[in-house]
């Protein structure tokens, strides 16, 4: 099966830096001294690091009310270290960048909003790096939230697809090397439709696949891509080739950055309607997309936190 995506966001540029795509200070209060009652912040501003979450998980049960719309509820990832602090709260195909503290452990979970309990296949826990530069904003690694994001009510999943299919979290620490002038692809396997292991062909330079196998839920190497300027731009295809030979294409255009250093997340729009009156809609195909992102500007800072094909 052959899809591709053509998505031309040169006038994304200058939508820099909104909604989902900002940082979030989670390190709140005034302190000791301060003029309200809020707590002193857990760590020094020098000790934050920069995270990145995406979330990738669909499956998510609509929510339709007898007055009102009908919606889906956002997925929060939550502190499990302090009192099911919420970290951030991400509707699907979003992302934002939130700052924690580095230098002590971590622990992530991951429930719907609104939901009593976390519901995922196995907790995260992360020590950060503090960034180099506060006031950069540059992320040190994103976290994919991936699988079915499902609740349980009495007992019983919502969707009964996510007991075979529970939310997984996807750790990519930034690798990317800092020589300015190379452009560099990494790619996250994040996606149920599309199958597993899979090539990705990532250059258009190139003869070959340059990740030669790449599994589910699964961060491949960082490798070389196809860089280019407004001046002239040039399209990047990005090809995944399953074992069974079906391909899933998509084209990054009208150009990557020159020198960009990008996150391209395979994942899926996947729909789980029960209460739908009609039956083919209940449940209806899911449909793999792209998300790239990265520091750079045009990349990470656009609305949702970068941009999908």
């Amino acid at each position: 099966m052959m899809t591709t995506r053509h998505f031309l966001w040169l006038a994304l540029a200058a939508m820099l830096l909104c909604t989902t795509g900002c940082p979030v200070e989670v390190n709140e209060g005034d302190g000791p001294g301060g003029d309200d009652d809020t707590p002193a912040p857990e760590c020094a501003t020098a000790e934050l690091a920069t995270v990145r979450f995406f979330h990738a998980a669909g499956g998510t049960p609509v929510t339709r009310p007898d007055f009102g719309p009908a919606t889906t509820r956002n997925l929060n990832v939550v502190r499990v270290d302090r009192d099911a602090e919420v970290v951030t709260s991400l509707a699907a195909g979003r992302a934002s960048l939130v700052r924690l503290c580095g230098n002590k452990d971590l622990v992530l979970n991951m429930r719907l909003a609104g939901a009593d309990e976390d519901r995922l296949a196995q907790s995260l826990t992360l020590r950060l790096t503090p960034d180099a530069n506060p006031a950069a904003f540059d992320a040190g690694r994103t976290i994919v939230l991936a699988g079915i994001a499902d609740t349980v009510v009495n007992g019983t999943p919502e969707n009964p697809a996510s007991v075979a299919n529970p939310l997984h979290f996807i750790d990519v620490p930034d690798m990317f090397s800092a020589e300015g002038g190379t452009t560099q692809i990494q790619v996250v396997h994040a996606s149920r439709k599309v199958g597993s292991p899979v090539s990705v062909e990532v250059n258009p330079d190139a003869a070959l696949a340059e990740i030669g196998t790449l599994d589910r839920y699964m961060a491949s190497a960082v490798v070389v891509s196809k860089g280019s300027t407004d001046a002239a731009p040039a399209a990047v295809p990005v090809v995944f080739t399953d074992a069974a030979m079906a391909k899933t294409s998509f084209s990054i255009a009208p150009r990557l950055p020159a020198g960009a250093k990008a996150l391209a997340i395979l994942f899926d729009t996947e729909v789980f309607d029960p209460d739908n009156p009609d039956p083919t809609k209940v449940n209806p195909p899911t449909t793999a997309r792209l998300f790239v992102t990265g520091d750079d500007p045009i990349l990470g800072k656009a609305v949702g936190g970068g941009i999908q094909f």
